[in-house]
């Protein structure tokens, strides 16, 4: 069996299920499941990820009656909520506006998408920023649009990250986040190609831009694969992500080709981990030989320590996978190892913001001597690495 649910640290808690199961499932279990969870749950201390869950605990419980006085602050959850999103679409038409004019395709990755198509209403899906994705010839370009606007990274020339990187993190004076991404999933190969994933979406509009989306088969797989990671932020989102696109309407999941994207992008693992979680905790209808296909697929002993790495709560282990990635993956298996190491190093530089290569080891051995501090203290303050501390601040 494949699914090797690398670390449970990565999953929803007990406490965590419960508000799923609140905020998702029919009258019966969404109120046993409110019952059991609010004896011990406290609004004004919960973890992130749980407080995010509030708009759409707040729909569900309205939906099957309920009048408690509690009501009234997860409806001022859910009116922030549509505020905030609706502020955020409105100043992110601008750059979609940018690339239409520009020629540069654009598509809708994550919340903004899912919020739009899936949810259909901004007061649900809480998001702090917008991920767009370009072809990854029109990156540059976008870049340059994104600059022109006022949009900036933090990085002095986020181009010189195109070929190491699928996304690069932009922000404006107003403070509104926009991650550009040339790539849909993080840690795919430099050749690996998307044109399935733009070939299949579907084409939308917001504030009259017209830009486009992954088809929901597409979306359940990111969705997905970007869940079944380590998030320091407790990633419970990712979980009514998937149910609600498995619950839309006139959004049938194409099982065989989920299948076969699973496969030809050896995702095997984090796909049985998040859809066997699915089927488990919310019965979510999810085909037992779908499921069983995926799991029968071999997954190399690397594949399988690059998972465990990327599900670790340990940060300083995390990046291991992403070196990995940066030097090896990324990389074409016709570049020669010399080529792959300077191009490795290149990236470094560009990624630290370093004038020169030759300043590289020092950097590393400053940033390894910070990692080694930071596991010895933890360890004697009797704290796991990279351990969550669950609070809203």
């Amino acid at each position: 069996m494949n699914g090797v649910m690398a670390t449970q640290d990565w999953l929803p808690t007990f406490q965590q299920e419960l508000l799923l199961r609140a905020a998702l499932q029919g009258e019966d279990d969404a109120l046993s499941s409110w019952l059991e969870w609010k004896k011990s749950a406290d609004l004004a201390n919960l973890d992130r990820g749980s407080a995010r869950l509030l708009p759409l605990l707040y729909q569900n419980l309205s939906l099957h009656g309920v009048e408690e006085r509690i009501m009234e602050r997860l409806k001022e959850e859910y009116i922030n909520t549509w505020r905030d999103n609706e502020l955020l679409f409105y100043e992110i038409s601008t750059p979609l506006r940018w690339f239409h004019e520009a020629g540069v395709e654009s598509l809708l990755l994550k919340g903004a998408a899912l919020s739009l198509h899936f949810y259909k209403d901004s007061g649900l899906r809480p998001m702090s920023d917008v991920d767009i994705l370009v072809r990854p010839q029109k990156a540059e370009t976008a870049i340059r649009l994104l600059h022109q606007g006022g949009w900036k990274s933090a990085y002095e020339s986020p181009e010189g990250l195109i070929p190491y990187r699928h996304a690069i993190e932009f922000s404006n004076e107003e403070g509104r986040r926009l991650d550009l991404h040339w790539k849909v999933l993080w840690g795919e190969a430099q050749e690996a190609n998307d044109d399935d994933f733009w070939e299949g979406s579907i084409p939308i509009e917001t504030d009259g831009v017209p830009t486009r989306i992954l088809n929901p088969t597409d979306q359940l797989l990111h969705v997905c694969v970007h869940g079944a990671a380590w998030n320091d932020l407790p990633p419970l989102r990712w979980v009514a992500d998937a149910a609600i696109i498995m619950r839309a309407e006139n959004s049938e999941v194409d099982w065989e080709r989920l299948m076969k994207q699973t496969r030809m992008r050896r995702l095997m693992l984090p796909m049985s981990d998040a859809l066997g979680y699915l089927r488990k905790i919310l019965g979510a209808n999810v085909p037992a030989d779908v499921l069983a296909t995926i799991r029968n697929i071999p997954a190399s002993p690397l594949e399988r320590v690059l998972y465990r790495l990327r599900t670790s709560p340990n940060r300083d282990l995390r990046r291991l996978s992403t070196l990995y990635y940066g030097l090896v993956a990324r990389r074409s298996s016709a570049t020669p190892p010399h080529q792959k190491l300077l191009e490795f190093l290149m990236y470094l530089k560009c990624f630290w913001g370093l004038k020169y290569l030759w300043q590289i080891p020092f950097y590393m051995a400053y940033d390894g001597t910070r990692s080694a501090k930071r596991i010895f203290f933890n360890f004697f303050r009797g704290k796991k690495p990279g351990q969550r501390s669950y609070s809203r601040t």
